[in-house]
């Protein structure tokens, strides 16, 4: 998906890195385009669209376009236009994103209360093999690790 990315973009940022809480040099990023029109918060997991290798949006478990399936956690706060142009594209709030795409972690070990999800949300994407686990505590305070 090619995103005209022409500097109409809001720019609402905090520009802050969703950092692992444990072992930050094993933590893997890699970069995303995001569906347009969306606003999306570091931690937010997010799925694939099926139909669109490469474009990803919120895990949602009820979807049957691929965002059922969580596969990355995004590691800033992100927001698309209607072409799906990054607001960073208007100037270098967030230095990374350059010809759309954004970084999602796709391993890394995270403390739940830094991610942008609801504990049931959370339940349906860990009961799913191959996203992350339960490493340690519970479910509403505890810690994931991706795979």
């Amino acid at each position: 998906m090619a995103n005209n990315c022409g500097c109409n973009c809001p720019c609402q940022f905090d520009g802050v890195k969703l950092e692992p809480f444990r072992w930050p040099e094993s933590a893997r990023m890699i970069p995303m385009l995001l569906l347009p029109s969306q606003q999306v918060k570091k931690g937010t997991i997010m799925g694939e669209l099926t139909a669109q290798p490469g474009v990803y949006g919120p895990y949602d478990p009820a979807a049957t376009n691929g965002l059922q399936t969580p596969k990355l956690i995004a590691g800033y706060d992100m927001e698309t236009d209607s072409n799906g142009c990054f607001a960073a594209c208007c100037g270098s709030i967030v230095p990374f994103m350059f010809g759309g795409s954004a970084p999602g972690y796709y391993t890394g070990v995270f403390k739940i209360t830094d991610l942008n999800t609801t504990p049931a949300v959370l339940q349906a994407a860990l009961s799913l093999p191959g996203f992350a686990y339960l490493y340690e505590g519970t479910i509403s305070n505890g810690v994931i690790r991706m795979f």
